[in-house]
């Protein structure tokens, strides 16, 4: 059995209806091959017609992230790209499913990715006007250590928890 192409991706985006975990497993994996990859296109698609799972993609990026499936890097630069091209509310719902399940918890090890993905997480809510704590960012900003990443949680949280 072939795995599903680019074109399975841009038929499922034009199917009618939301997408399911399974469409958002497909992106997530089109989303790792970067900006200029097969991804951002059936990103932007989905969140014009309302059926992007955007926490469900989300999940999905961070399950092939956690396994070694491509770079962090791409996926962030695929995601920031959506959002510039004006998928900034979307890409906000893919972030509150991914930062959960993808940064690190009590104990574990920050990479320079967590920060870059905790910076554009910050920047897109920035854009998105978006309020309500994520319990994943509060427990990186209430950590007494300061670090960058603690301080991009820390500006996120602030956002995130100000009056609107």
């Amino acid at each position: 059995m072939s795995k599903p192409t680019a074109r399975d991706l841009d038929r499922l985006v034009l199917a009618d209806g939301p997408g399911g975990p399974g469409l958002a497993l497909l992106l997530a994996r089109h989303l790792l091959e970067g900006p200029d990859g097969d991804g951002v296109r059936p990103l932007l698609l989905l969140s014009a017609s309302g059926g992007l799972p955007g926490a469900e993609l989300g999940r999905q990026l961070a399950v092939l992230l956690e396994r070694g499936h491509g770079r962090p890097g791409d996926a962030i630069a695929a995601l920031a790209e959506a959002a510039r091209l004006g998928a900034h509310r979307q890409v906000w719902q893919v972030m509150t499913g991914l930062l959960p399940a993808y940064l690190p918890g009590p104990g574990e090890w920050a990479t320079s990715v967590h920060t870059r993905l905790l910076r554009l997480a910050a920047e897109v809510a920035g854009w998105a006007d978006a309020r309500g704590e994520l319990p994943v960012v509060a427990e990186l900003a209430g950590r007494t250590r300061t670090s960058e990443l603690v301080r991009q949680a820390r500006d996120l949280h602030a956002l995130l928890t100000s009056p609107a």
